[in-house]
């Protein structure tokens, strides 16, 4: 089950950017709630950038969550 304080930043209104800190360390940024998407079984979500790339995360090595 995706952890319900990530649940709540992705729906805020109005939205603020977080991080996603990973348990390998890497971070990944969430500046617009329209480049993120959760898959249906909660276990997988996607990071789209500015640029056109995309992150591909496993909800289950989620460390952290900042808010900027």
């Amino acid at each position: 089950m995706l952890n319900e304080d990530l649940k709540d930043l992705f729906a805020r209104r109005p939205f603020r950017p977080f991080t996603i800190h990973l348990a390998c360390g890497r971070a990944v940024l969430v500046d617009q709630p329209e480049r993120m998407s959760i898959s249906p079984d909660e276990t997988r979500m996607n990071v789209f950038t500015g640029d056109g790339h995309f992150h591909l995360l496993d909800v289950s090595q989620i460390a952290d969550l900042e808010v900027a």
